[in-house]
């Protein structure tokens, strides 16, 4: 079976549209069903959005694994990593004026994978953190880990140390280019050298 039978029948079972599934991929909403009555493969590139939308694997659409209930997220995120809280994500976007499909964008997911986050509630760290930046909060509270929807501070500055109070020669110094220090060293060389001589004058 051919991953185009694959994806026709997760669709059927999930209830989701074929000409939706083409738009997620951003093509022509008959581009699905075109390939369906050809019976030709999806090409690679978009099994990874089509499996997001169908809660699904690629690995199942490619035929590698007969579990389609497993999906890429669950098979990468750790059994103790948090829960996508998406009614905090979407709440957030609301507050903020942000739209969904363009954070989903950021990240490679289909303009309407919030169905599919819903239901899975499986979000990579990586994605997570991409999202809190852009909501000004942190992937701790988009997972579920803390209440605080605060963004994680940013490290402290080091504090800069205070410099010595500057000599009115420090600063004069500190305006001259070398050559004109040259000049002025010259120049109280002869001063020195005057005084000397009329030090030694009876």
């Amino acid at each position: 079976m051919g991953n185009i039978s694959r994806i026709r029948d997760l669709a059927d079972k999930n209830g989701v549209s074929i000409s939706f599934l083409s738009q997620a991929i951003g093509k022509s909403s008959g581009y699905l069903a075109n390939a369906t009555s050809r019976d030709a493969d999806v090409p690679v590139k978009y099994l990874p959005a089509l499996a997001t939308a169908l809660g699904t694997s690629v690995d199942y659409l490619l035929g590698k694994t007969d579990d389609p209930s497993a999906t890429d997220s669950d098979m990468q995120i750790s059994d103790d990593y948090g829960t996508f809280q998406y009614d905090r994500f979407y709440d957030l976007c609301k507050k903020q004026g942000k739209m969904q499909s363009h954070l989903y964008d950021l990240v490679g997911l289909p303009s309407k994978a919030g169905s599919n986050l819903k239901r899975t509630k499986k979000v990579r760290p990586e994605i997570l953190e991409v999202w809190a930046a852009e909501l000004n909060t942190s992937a701790a509270y988009l997972n579920g880990e803390t209440d605080d929807p605060s963004p994680v501070p940013a490290p402290a500055a080091p504090e800069q140390k205070e410099k010595a109070p500057q000599s009115d020669v420090d600063r004069l110094m500190e305006g001259l280019n070398a050559e004109s220090i040259r000049k002025l060293r010259e120049y109280a060389e002869l001063l020195l050298l005057g005084q000397e001589k009329e030090e030694k004058k009876p």
